[in-house]
C-alpha cells in the first residue's frame, strides 16, 4: 500500500481507481466549505488534537518495537481481547482517524509539537490497512473475527471509515476499496435488524447510538451503492430509537416523514433520559448520544441534508447529563460507577451537541470541562489528558479522542456559538430538584452544593448510596457504594460482603429538597434497617439510621455514614493533602485507628457531625473499588462505630435496637462552624426513644424519620410537634 502525493501520481491513481471500481463503489471526497467555523475554540482543540497526536505516534512506534514490526507496517498482535473497548484496533482506528483530522485540516505542513504531515498520512494509511486487514472481507489471511463482533463493527467502520474518507486523495486504490467493502458488509448486516430497545438493567441506547454513525457514513460515501436507501433508513432509525423516551413511542409527531409511532417499538430511555446499563443509572452511556450526533459531520462532508434523526433528544440528554455534571468537568454517578470516577472524556464527547443545539449553558459547560482539560494537560503531561487513570497509560486515551475529533469537525462545520454563560454562573442555573422514580434515584442541587440518594439494588450489588458535597472544582466525595453513608453491617463468621435487599421505600421531593425513606433488609434477613435521607434547602443533609434484629444474630462489625473522600494530588484541582479535624485537634490517617469523637471537618469546608456513636475512623480506601479493577484516584474512608463493637462478635436477640445514628452533612463549612454546630446538637439533643422514630435539630430544621404505622409526638423543650405515619422530611423551627 502506498501514499499518494499531490501532482501527476494522486492523478493517475484516480484514474486507475475510476477504472477498477464497480459503480456502487464510487465515493467523492469529503465536501469541505471554504470557511472553518470554529473560531477561537477551534484553534485551542487542534492544539490538544496536536498533544493527542504526539502521544499516539508515540503508541505505534512501542506496539511496532513491542511486536517486530517493520517501519512502514502495523499489524493488529494476537492474542488481545477482541470485546474490550480499549484493544488494539479501537486505538489504531481511532488514531487513524486522529492523524487524519490533523493532517487534513491543520495548520501548517509541520504541526504543533514539529510533526510532519506526511508522518501523520503515512502512520494513519499504515493503521487504517492493519484494521482492515483483520476483517472478514480483506482476504489478507489476518482475519480476526473475534473484533468484528457485530454489535461494535459498524463503530469501529465509522472510526477508521472517517480516517479513510479524509485522507480519500492521499491513500491507494486497494485501500480504499476495501474500506467501502468493509461498510458494505457491516452496514448489510442491518438491512434487515429492526433498532433495538431495553429500558431497565442493560439499555441499547448507546449501541443504537454507534451503529446509526456507521450506517450513516456508509449511506453518506457510497451514494451509488443500491442499499444506499435503506442504510439512510435504518441509519435514522436506530437514531431515534436510541434515547427514545416512552412518550415517543406513543407520539404521533412527524420525524423524518414519518411518526415516531412507525418509528418506535419501546423505550431505551427513562421519561427524564437518563439510561440504564451495567445495571446502574450510568451516565457513561447516557453521554454515548455522541456517538449518533456525531454522523452530522458524515451528512455535511457528503453535502446532505441533515436528518431531524441526527439530533433526536439529544438536547434533552445533554441537558440531563448537565444536571449530573460536576464543576470539575466530571459525571456525578448517583448510583456509583464500574468505570473510573474521574474521567473529563465522556461529558465532553457529548459536548459535540451544543453547535447543532446551542444554548448559553450548553457553551458554558462545553467551555468550563475544555478548560479543564487543557489545565490537565499542561500540569499533568504524564497522565491520560482527561484524567482518567483507568486508561493504564497516557497513550491508551479513546475517549479523549474521540472528543477532540468530534467537537473540533462539529465546529468546523457548524460553528462555535457566540453566547455563553460566565462559568461562576453555571452552578445557579441548575438549582432544585431532580427525581427519577423509575430509575430510582433523586438529585438536590443549591447553587453551591449538591445532594443525591438513591435506592438501587442491582443483582450482584446495592446501588442504595447517598452523597452530599460543596461544588467546587476540588470534588470532594467520590461517588461509590463503599461511601454510600448506610454504612457496614457483617455478620459473625460470614466473610462475604453484607447481602442487601430493598424492601420499601418512600421519597418525596419538592422544589428546595428531598427526603427518601427506605426499609432494608440485612444479615440474611436476619436485621432490618430504617433509613432515611434527607436533603434540606439550605444545602445540608440529615442521613437518619435504626437498626433492629428480626432474628438472633451475632454482628462482627458495624458503621454507619461511611463516606469517600478523594486524596490524591495528581488530580490538578487539589493543590494539598487532606486536612481533617476533629474533637481532638487534627486527625491522622496513617495508623488507620478509631479515634473518639463524634464530628470531623475536612478543608475547612465539609462538616460531618454523627449523633449515635462515639468515635470515627479514617482510612486509605482501596484504589481498585470499581467492576473493572481500574486504577482509581487516592481516597479515603471516613466510619463513623462505637467503641464497644471493637469487641465482636456482638450478640443481639430478637426485637432488640442494634443502632441507632444520625449524620449532618454540612457543605461549605469551617472547622469552627462544625464545632459550633456540635455544640447546638449537644443541648438542643435528639429523639431516639420510640422505635422506628428519629428526629434531630439542626438549629433551623427538625429532621425526623416515622417508620410507624401511626403519627409519633415529638416534644421538645420548645413545644411538641405531630410526626405523620410513615414520612420522613424536615419542618422548620
Amino acid at each position: 500500500m502506498k501514499i499518494v502525493r499531490n501532482g501527476k501520481g494522486k492523478e493517475n491513481a484516480r484514474e486507475s481507481a475510476a477504472q477498477d471500481f464497480p459503480e456502487r463503489y464510487r465515493v467523492e471526497p469529503p465536501q469541505f466549505p471554504k470557511a472553518d467555523l470554529s473560531g477561537a475554540v477551534g484553534r485551542r482543540l487542534l492544539k490538544l488534537i496536536s498533544n493527542q497526536a504526539e502521544r499516539g505516534l508515540q503508541w505505534v512506534n512501542e506496539e511496532k518495537k513491542r511486536n517486530g514490526m517493520t517501519e512502514e507496517n502495523f499489524e493488529i498482535p494476537k492474542g488481545r481481547p477482541g470485546n474490550h473497548p480499549l484493544h488494539i484496533q479501537y486505538n489504531a482506528a481511532t488514531n487513524a482517524f486522529l492523524f487524519a483530522v490533523l493532517a487534513r485540516l491543520g495548520e501548517s505542513d509541520r504541526m504543533m509539537g514539529g510533526t510532519a504531515r506526511e508522518t501523520l498520512e503515512r502512520t494513519a494509511a499504515a493503521l487504517i490497512r492493519a484494521v482492515i486487514q483483520t476483517h472478514s472481507i480483506s482476504g489478507s489471511g489476518k482475519e480476526r473475527p473475534d473484533l468484528w463482533n457485530k454489535c461494535f463493527s459498524l463503530r469501529v467502520d465509522y472510526i477508521f471509515g472517517m480516517g479513510t474518507w479524509l485522507l480519500w486523495d492521499q491513500l491507494d486504490a486497494e485501500t480504499r476499496l476495501l474500506t467501502v467493502r468493509v461498510l458494505e458488509h457491516d452496514a448489510d448486516e442491518y438491512n434487515e435488524t429492526p433498532a433495538p430497545a431495553q429500558l431497565y438493567d442493560d439499555t441499547q441506547a448507546e449501541s443504537n447510538a454507534w451503529t446509526s454513525g456507521g450506517l450513516a457514513l456508509a449511506c453518506c460515501m457510497l451514494k451509488s451503492h443500491p442499499h444506499r436507501r435503506i442504510w439512510g433508513e435504518k441509519a435514522r432509525e436506530f437514531m431515534i430509537s436510541a434515547y427514545a423516551t416512552e412518550r415517543d413511542v406513543a407520539s404521533t409527531k412527524i420525524v423524518d416523514g414519518k411518526p415516531l409511532d412507525k418509528w418506535l417499538k419501546a423505550p431505551n430511555a427513562f421519561p427524564d433520559y437518563t439510561v440504564e446499563n451495567h445495571h446502574i443509572i450510568h451516565p457513561v452511556y447516557i453521554a454515548t448520544v455522541s456517538e449518533m450526533v456525531r454522523s452530522a459531520i458524515c451528512y455535511r462532508l457528503a453535502d446532505e441534508p441533515l436528518p431531524e434523526a441526527v439530533a433526536f433528544n439529544a438536547d434533552k440528554v445533554m441537558d440531563v447529563l448537565i444536571l449530573l455534571n460536576l464543576p470539575d468537568g466530571n459525571h456525578l454517578y448517583p448510583q456509583g460507577t464500574d468505570y473510573i470516577s474521574r474521567r473529563m472524556d465522556s461529558f465532553f464527547q457529548v459536548c459535540n451537541v451544543v453547535p447543532l443545539k446551542p444554548t448559553p449553558l450548553r457553551e458554558a459547560c462545553f467551555l468550563r470541562v475544555l478548560g479543564g482539560i487543557e489545565r490537565m494537560a499542561e500540569e499533568r503531561p504524564q497522565l491520560p489528558m482527561t484524567g482518567s487513570l483507568g486508561m493504564d497509560n497516557r497513550l491508551l486515551d479513546l475517549g479523549t479522542r474521540w472528543g477532540l475529533t468530534e467537537n473540533y469537525l462539529m465546529r468546523y462545520l457548524f460553528g462555535s456559538g457566540d453566547k455563553t454563560l460566565p462559568e461562576n454562573q453555571i452552578e445557579a442555573k441548575l438549582t432544585g430538584v431532580h427525581i427519577n422514580e423509575l430509575g430510582k434515584f433523586v438529585i438536590h442541587r443549591t447553587a453551591k452544593t449538591l445532594s443525591s440518594f438513591s435506592w438501587h439494588v442491582s443483582p450482584s450489588s446495592s446501588q442504595v448510596m447517598g452523597i452530599t458535597l460543596p461544588l467546587d472544582k476540588d470534588v470532594l466525595c467520590c461517588p461509590i457504594p463503599a461511601g454510600s453513608y448506610i454504612g457496614e453491617l457483617r455478620e459473625a463468621g460470614n466473610d462475604k460482603k453484607d447481602p442487601l435487599k430493598v424492601l420499601s421505600h418512600k421519597a418525596q421531593a419538592c422544589d428546595d429538597g428531598f427526603s427518601v425513606m427506605v426499609e432494608l433488609e440485612r444479615c440474611s434477613g436476619k436485621v432490618r434497617q430504617h433509613s432515611a435521607f434527607v436533603s434540606l434547602p439550605n444545602g445540608w443533609s440529615v442521613y437518619l439510621e435504626e437498626r433492629i434484629a428480626i432474628k438472633n444474630v451475632a454482628i462482627e462489625r458495624r458503621e454507619s455514614g461511611n463516606i469517600i473522600i478523594y486524596d490524591d494530588l495528581r488530580w490538578p484541582f487539589q493543590k494539598k493533602a487532606r486536612a481533617f479535624t476533629g474533637e481532638q485537634g487534627k486527625i491522622s490517617m496513617a495508623a488507620s485507628s478509631a479515634h473518639r469523637g463524634n464530628w470531623v471537618n475536612v478543608d475547612n469546608r465539609m462538616g460531618y457531625v454523627a449523633q449515635g456513636l462515639d468515635s470515627l475512623q479514617l482510612s486509605k480506601a482501596s484504589t481498585e473499588y470499581n467492576w473493572w479493577g481500574q486504577t482509581e484516584y487516592d481516597t479515603c474512608r471516613l466510619a463513623f462505630k462505637h467503641v464497644a463493637s471493637t469487641n465482636s462478635p456482638e450478640t443481639f436477640e430478637k426485637g432488640d435496637r442494634i443502632s441507632a445514628f444520625a449524620l449532618i452533612s454540612s457543605p461549605n463549612q469551617t472547622s469552627e462552624e462544625t464545632s459550633a454546630l456540635v455544640e447546638h446538637i449537644r443541648k438542643a439533643g435528639w429523639q431516639l426513644n420510640k422505635g422506628g422514630v428519629l428526629a434531630l435539630n439542626t438549629g433551623k430544621h427538625l429532621v425526623y424519620m416515622n417508620f410507624n404505622p401511626q403519627i409519633q409526638t415529638m416534644t421538645w423543650n420548645s413545644g411538641k410537634m405531630d410526626l405523620p405515619a410513615g414520612s420522613s422530611g424536615w419542618r422548620l423551627l
